[in-house]
């Protein structure tokens, strides 16, 4: 299949060739490269004559085997006598790279001889083992420590000094390397000297406790008391008193509350802190400056701040207007009812049923009365008007008959420019008339006609026959008038008649009006009735459209009798519009392809004009 397209193809997309060949391709040709290139993008250097590729940030030069016009390494060469490794490239000058000895050749390369490594534990090491240089495979050599026992020895103490073990250092491994030794000393086994206890000191202030040794020396422990402290004794008791509550040791805190106070650190140093958290009703924590403005600001928020319609409720319904209302959401009573809302039973159209949350105390449904109280009796099909600003009463000359949607009103209705009376002598003279075939009507009674005549003040005065044709200055006479002539204009032709005469209607043109007629067409069919016309087209869509699958042969007869038609195809099974070569004569049209397509292809064939 050939499709030709007189105009370049902007493409959005990617273009599927779906296997197929791309034949007689151009790549396109410029003189530079193109700007905002993309990775795999290509296009023909027309200066150099060379093919590019755009990858990796740059403009490559695809080979094409003519090692003249390319740029590739064509050899690799390495000189062992002095170290220079040199890279031969296309149209370009040599690569070389100095080596600069960091390389061994394998002439300079040592060798290896069979020798075997013995490894062999001594002392408390054990074990032993071989390795042979150029052996086939690895070889594990174990070395073990052998057990070590001890011996322990005790030594008898002749006076009171001994010798005993201060320190010991050993290695990693746990060998001693070495042992500190320290004489310690002991009290004699003959000094004998024994001790008595008792009080010691004042009865006020200080007092202590006395050593008294046998032989005569006597070691004495006071107790000092400071500020308003003080230390008595009685006998050989001690009684420290202190008035000063902050003096002491602190050796413990508690605290009842565990929910506000909180205390870490040690017993000899503890550390007291508030707990605080966010503030919640029935919450026992302490709570910042910040947690108590968040919590107030968020109680504020929950205040109702506007309301919402959501439309009409009957209230004899039974059921609230919704069963998860949202706060401010209100609905207008249509219905009066007693449906019970939060306890709420006295609902009357106009009312507001509001859902408030929480600024009522709880959440719950609020009303707004809008029922009007209005004072006076009313009386049976009479109309209630107004007497006052909040009073109603009714008058018997203007009822309403609700059965029949009849308003009486006894007396006279006035309005600008009249009144009911008038209206009465115009609707006298109206009936008056009686008809005289289809557009004409008489007077049963000429001398009883009223007409109308509007006033310069914009009243309404009724006139006698007479009083008009004065008002109008055709004189006062009741005598009936002859038609003398008759004049006419196009499209009316046949005037002017004096006597006897025929009136006609000549036939309208482009420029001028006149009698007409709607003619049948081709597939325009028109009827009259009464005076209507009716247009109808008959002929049918099928019979300037056909939708039919391509036979195998390709020709398709659709007898429109016309080359003017327009071709679609479209594949069966995916639905995918399909192009091909289609050929047309007056009747059939002929689809071909280059590659008979898998699927049913169907054509839809439209005639046109």
């Amino acid at each position: 299949m050939a499709l030709n397209f007189l105009t370049g193809l902007d493409i959005k997309g990617n273009v599927d060739l779906n296997k197929k060949e791309l034949q007689n391709a151009v790549i396109q040709n410029l003189a530079t490269a193109p700007s905002s290139p993309l990775e795999g993008q290509i296009y023909y250097n027309t200066g150099e004559d060379k093919l590019k590729l755009y990858s990796a940030g740059g403009w490559l030069t695809i080979p094409d085997g003519n090692t003249a016009a390319n740029d590739f390494l064509t050899n690799l060469a390495f000189n062992t006598s002095n170290g220079i490794l040199t890279a031969t490239v296309s149209n370009q000058s040599d690569v070389t790279v100095d080596l600069d000895g960091r390389y061994a050749l394998s002439s300079a390369i040592p060798t290896v001889g069979n020798g075997t490594l013995t490894v062999s534990g001594s002392g408390v090491l054990g074990g032993t083992g071989t390795f042979t240089a150029n052996q086939a495979g690895n070889t594990t050599i174990s070395i073990s420590h052998d057990a070590v026992t001890r011996t322990d020895t005790t030594s008898a103490v002749s006076s009171n000094s001994f010798t005993s073990v201060d320190s010991v250092t050993s290695t990693s491994e746990g060998h001693i390397t070495a042992i500190n030794l320290k004489t310690v000393t002991v009290p004699d086994n003959n000094d004998n000297t024994t001790y008595d206890l008792s009080g010691v000191g004042s009865t006020n202030g200080t007092a202590g406790v006395r050593l008294a040794g046998s032989d005569g020396t006597n070691d004495d422990v006071l107790i000092v008391g400071a500020g308003t402290s003080s230390v008595t004794r009685s006998g050989n008791t001690l009684t420290v008193t202190s008035n000063d509550q902050f003096d002491g040791t602190l050796t413990g805190i508690g605290t009842a509350t565990s929910g506000t106070i909180a205390i870490a650190g040690t017993s000899a140093v503890p550390t007291v802190s508030t707990k605080t958290a966010a503030v919640v009703n029935g919450g026992a924590a302490l709570a910042t400056g910040d947690q108590i403005y968040d919590f107030v600001t968020a109680q504020i928020g929950n205040i109702p701040s506007g309301l919402a319609f959501e439309g009409s409720w009957d209230a004899s319904s039974g059921s609230a207007p919704s069963a998860t209302p949202s706060n401010g959401q209100f609905w207008i009573v249509s219905v009066d009812g007693s449906t019970s809302l939060s306890g709420i039973t006295d609902w009357k159209i106009g009312d507001w049923a509001i859902y408030v949350e929480q600024g009522a105390g709880a959440d719950a449904w609020q009303k707004i009365d809008n029922t009007s109280v209005l004072s006076g009796n009313g009386v049976t099909n009479r109309v209630t008007l107004w007497n006052g600003t909040s009073t109603l009463t009714s008058d018997d000359g203007m009822t309403y008959n609700a059965s029949s949607n009849a308003l009486t009103i006894t007396g006279i209705m006035t309005a600008d420019g009249g009144n009911s009376t008038n209206w009465n002598s115009a609707y006298t003279a109206t009936n008056a008339f009686t008809t005289v075939g289809a557009n004409l009507t008489k007077l049963a009674n000429p001398s009883a006609i009223r007409f109308i005549k509007i006033n310069a003040n914009n009243t309404v005065t009724a006139r006698t026959a007479a009083q008009f044709r004065a008002d109008i200055g055709a004189g006062t006479s009741s005598t009936l008038g002859t038609v003398t002539s008759i004049a006419t204009s196009a499209p009316i032709t046949g005037g002017t008649i004096t006597g006897s005469g025929t009136i006609g209607i000549s036939n309208a043109t482009a420029s001028a009006v006149g009698a007409a007629r709607v003619a049948a067409g081709t597939g325009i069919s028109v009827a009259v009735s009464n005076g209507v016309f009716t247009v109808t087209n008959t002929e049918r869509n099928s019979q300037n459209t056909l939708a039919v699958n391509v036979p195998a042969n390709g020709i398709i007869t659709h007898n429109f009798g016309t080359k003017d038609v327009i071709v679609q195809l479209f594949d069966t099974v995916t639905t995918q519009t399909v192009y091909a070569d289609v050929s047309r004569a007056s009747n059939t049209i002929t689809v071909s392809y280059s590659t008979t397509p898998a699927n049913t292809i169907r054509a839809l064939i439209q005639k046109i004009g």
